[in-house]
C-alpha cells in the first residue's frame, strides 16, 4: 500500500520507542551544550546586568496547552475540526497574552534580584532554548496529551465504511483520525458515538484461523492421529498455503522459517504445530466501531429491516442505503462430527486423501470456535427470547458497514474498562478533514 511521506512520519511518531529516542536524545545534546557553553560562555559586556531568566512565567505559558487540548477536544464536535483547532490556537496565544501582561504586572511589584555581569552565567543562550522546548514539547504531547487526554489512530480496514474509509492497496491509505481519551474515563459512552477500545480476544481470534487452530489443540491436545497431525504439520509450512491470498490474510502471524520435519508421533507433532502457529498478543490492536447498545437495552436483529432497540427500530442516518438491510446476525451453528483423516499417510504428510482432510478440517476448527468458544460463552448468556440484552456497564457495537464487519454481533460486548476514546474527528487526508 502507498503511503505519502507524511502518512509514513505520522505512523513513526505514533511509536513510543522512537518518542522516548528522540527525547533521550534531545536530553543528552542538552548535557553536552551546558557543558560546553561551561568551556566556552557566551560574551557579556562588563558592567551591564543580564536579564534574570523568569522560569515561573515560561512555566505557566507551557502549562496552558493542557487546557487548550482540553476546549479543542469540547469544541471540535459542535464547530468542525478546521474553526476549532484556529479558535484553540487563537484562544492559546490569547490566554499566553494574557498572562504575560498580568505577570509583567507582578514583576514590577515583585522584580527577581538581578543578575550582574561578574555572574557565572552566560548571557541568552538560543540553542538552549530551542533544546529545552523540545524536550517539553515531547514530555507535555506523549507523557500527558497522548495518555490521558488524545491520540490519533489509523483507519485499518473497511468495517466503518462509508463513515471511516480504509486502506486500499496502492491506491491510498486509510483515514487517521484523532480521539478523546478524556471525556470516556468520566461517562459512559452515547449510543451513535463511535469510540476506540481494545478488543476482546475472541474479537482478534475469530479473524485468524492459526490463533483458533492454537485455541482447540490446546484444549484437545490428544484428539489427532499421528497421521493427520503429520499431515496439519507438513500443510502448514507449505509455501503454497501463504502464496494464496486468503489463506495468507487467515493465517497471518504463521511462522514457516522452522522447517519443521513431521515425525508420525501426535504428541510431537502437535507440539511443533503450536511452534509455528501465531500467538494471541498481550496488547492487541485497537477496534474502532459504532456505540449501538447500551447497559440493560434489548437489541433485536432483524433481515432487511435493520437493528430494533427495547422493541423500537433504531434511526441510523449514517448507513448506506444497502447496510441498514444487512444488519442481522448470521447463525451460528454447530460445527457437528470432526472430520477425519481417511487413509494413511507417509511422515511427509503425502497420501491421496490429503487435500480432502486439510481444509474441512480447518474450516471445521473456525465452526467449533465461532459456535463452542463464542456463541455459548459469550453470546449465549446474554440471549433472552432471541434477542440479546446488553449487560451493565458494558456496550454493543457494530460497524458502519454492515455486510463487512466483525463486530458485538459475532463476539459479544465491550466492557467499560475495555474503551479507550471517543473519536472525534478525522485530521487526514486533507480532503477528508471533518469532525464526527
Amino acid at each position: 500500500m502507498q503511503t505519502s511521506p507524511l502518512s509514513q512520519f505520522l505512523l513513526l511518531m505514533e511509536n513510543l520507542y522512537v518518542i522516548a529516542a528522540f527525547t533521550l536524545v534531545a536530553v543528552i545534546i542538552r548535557v553536552l551544550w551546558v557543558g560546553y557553553r561551561k568551556h566556552r560562555p557566551l560574551p557579556v559586556k562588563t558592567g551591564v546586568e543580564i536579564p534574570p531568566h523568569d522560569g515561573l512565567l515560561e512555566t505557566l505559558e507551557v502549562a496552558m496547552f493542557i487546557p487548550a487540548v482540553a476546549i479543542w477536544l469540547v469544541l471540535v464536535k459542535y464547530v468542525g475540526p478546521i474553526p476549532c483547532t484556529v479558535l484553540t490556537v487563537a484562544g492559546y496565544f490569547g490566554m499566553v497574552t494574557l498572562v504575560r501582561a498580568w505577570w509583567k504586572k507582578y514583576r514590577k511589584q515583585h522584580p527577581l534580584p538581578p543578575v550582574s555581569a561578574k555572574h557565572p552565567s552566560s548571557s541568552k543562550d538560543m540553542v538552549l532554548e530551542i533544546i529545552d522546548t523540545v524536550i517539553i514539547a515531547l514530555v507535555l504531547v506523549f507523557g500527558i496529551v497522548r495518555p490521558f487526554m488524545m491520540q490519533t489512530y489509523f483507519i485499518p480496514s473497511a468495517s466503518m465504511e462509508p463513515t471511516l474509509l480504509g486502506p486500499i492497496p496502492d491506491q491510498r491509505g486509510g483515514d487517521k483520525l484523532i480521539a478523546n481519551k478524556f471525556v470516556l474515563r468520566f461517562r459512559m459512552p452515547e449510543r451513535g458515538e463511535i469510540i476506540v477500545f481494545e478488543p476482546p480476544a475472541a474479537g482478534y481470534i475469530g479473524n485468524n484461523s492459526g490463533l483458533k487452530l492454537r485455541e482447540w489443540l490446546i484444549q484437545h491436545p490428544n484428539t489427532l492421529t499421528a497421521d493427520e497431525s503429520s499431515l496439519l504439520l507438513a500443510e502448514l509450512q507449505d509455501p503454497r498455503l501463504m502464496g494464496n491470498q486468503y489463506f495468507r490474510l487467515s493465517f497471518a502471524g504463521l511462522n514457516q522459517t522452522l522447517n519443521l520435519k513431521p515425525t508420525n508421533d501426535a504428541r510431537v507433532d502437535t507440539e511443533e504445530i503450536l511452534r509455528i502457529l501465531p500467538e494471541l498478543p498481550a496488547q492487541r490492536d485497537a477496534f474502532i466501531k459504532r456505540v449501538i447498545g447500551l447497559p440493560n437495552d434489548t437489541l433485536e436483529f432483524k433481515d432487511g429491516e435493520g437493528v430494533y432497540i427495547n422493541g423500537k427500530p433504531l434511526d441510523e442516518p449514517y448507513l448506506a442505503p444497502e447496510a441498514k438491510a444487512r444488519s442481522g446476525r448470521a447463525p451460528i451453528e454447530s460445527p457437528g462430527v470432526m472430520p477425519r483423516l481417511a487413509t494413511t499417510q507417509d511422515i511427509n504428510g503425502n497420501g491421496t486423501n490429503a487435500d480432502e482432510f486439510f481444509l474441512p478440517f480447518i474450516s471445521w476448527v473456525s465452526n467449533w470456535y465461532m459456535h463452542d468458544e463464542v456463541y455459548l460463552k459469550l453470546i449465549a448468556p446474554n440471549m433472552k427470547d432471541g434477542k440479546f440484552v446488553v449487560p451493565e456497564t458494558s456496550v454493543f457495537v457494530m460497524g458502519d458497514n454492515r455486510s463487512d464487519s466483525y463486530d458485538s454481533r459475532y463476539w459479544g460486548i465491550v466492557p467499560r474498562k475495555n474503551i479507550k476514546a471517543r473519536a472525534v474527528a478525522i485530521f487526514w487526508p486533507l480532503k477528508r478533514i471533518r469532525g464526527i
